[in-house]
């Protein structure tokens, strides 16, 4: 038996300097079936925002869902940081994480144009320990060296952070946003929910990005 789950609108809210601005960003989206536990819907918003900090609550409902029924929406707070990227230091984007597990994906190549992603909403790890990650970092030295460090901290201060290096070379004709993927092996880790930190230090300048910090959660195959 087919069901479908659809989505109707969405709302945000921004806030800057004691000012609000509600963006119009609705949506509507479907799936051929019910979603089932751990199962996600991803969706996209573009929004364009001066950099900055914001706080924002974005409101879904379910378009199927008669009026007034209960839990036919909900909503969701958190902030976001809109980076400046036309200055001379080093800036690392966000991290998108996505598993490696089925084999039904993989990152077409390591840098360039035809890099294909799906990124997990849940931050989660295969069953096998293995996440792919990707980000860009700006303003890093053309042509020259530069190093990546990831940093997982368990949450719960439940054992040992331990951090991960990855070496890397800036392309000329990729100055000034560089690409990178790297494929992270977690399964000597515990299971567990961790805060990852991803920080990017440019070889000839020694400078390096602010950490980028987001959780991702390691699992364990049956």
């Amino acid at each position: 038996q087919r069901s479908t789950l659809s989505s109707s609108s969405a709302a945000s809210d921004v806030y800057k300097r004691q000012e609000y601005q509600h963006l119009d960003a609705s949506f509507s989206a479907s799936t051929p079936r019910r979603l089932q536990r751990d199962q996600s819907l991803p969706v996209r918003i573009p929004v364009d925002l001066p950099s900055g900090e914001y706080r924002y609550t974005l409101v879904a409902r379910d378009g199927l869902a008669e009026p007034g029924a209960e839990r036919s929406g909900n909503y969701y707070r958190s902030s976001i940081v809109v980076r400046d990227l036309a200055g001379q230091l080093p800036v690392l984007s966000d991290v998108a994480v996505a598993p490696d597990s089925s084999g039904s994906w993989r990152p077409l190549t390591p840098v360039g144009p035809d890099l294909g992603f799906l990124p997990s909403p849940a931050h989660v790890t295969g069953p096998d320990g293995v996440a792919f990650v990707y980000f860009e970092a700006y303003n890093l030295t053309a042509g020259g060296r530069y190093e990546t460090r990831v940093r997982f901290e368990p949450e719960g201060k439940r054992g040992e952070a331990f951090d991960l290096t990855f070496s890397g070379e800036v392309p000329f004709e990729g100055a000034p946003r560089t690409r990178r993927t790297l494929r992270l092996d977690l399964s000597d880790a515990d299971p567990g929910a961790y805060d990852m930190s991803v920080t990017v230090t440019d070889g000839e300048t020694g400078r390096e990005t602010l950490p980028h910090t987001t959780s991702i959660v390691v699992t364990r195959g049956g």
